[in-house]
């Protein structure tokens, strides 16, 4: 919500679960709310890794959802901004198979 410079507004990441086999949604798994910040003018590249980013929400999302139970296969479904090695490896880390869907756009 909200798109200029003076007024950033705030997005929300959503998390939902769906069954494969008839495509019908479960359920909302997690909501994550960020506000995209601006690189502050001569941020450096140290400065910058160290700064909350927008690429953490994806992380942020399957460590509140939490490990996959055994016996189980959940398959997280994401667009290129997931494109991260931490998500990547949070998902692996708490047994979730993950894959980068892309189309129009991407």
């Amino acid at each position: 919500m909200g798109n200029s410079k003076k007024d950033i507004g705030f997005s929300l990441h959503t998390v939902l679960a769906m069954n494969p086999h008839n495509q019908q949604i479960l359920g909302c798994m997690t909501l994550e709310p960020f506000i995209r910040q601006l690189a502050p003018v001569g941020e450096t590249k140290v400065e910058r890794k160290k700064r909350e980013r927008e690429s953490h929400v994806w992380e942020e999302s399957v460590r509140q959802i939490g490990r996959v139970p055994e016996h189980h296969q959940w398959i997280y479904v994401s667009d290129s901004g997931s494109d991260v090695y931490t998500f990547w490896q949070t998902c692996e880390d708490l047994g979730y198979d993950a894959c980068v869907a892309s189309g129009p756009g991407s």
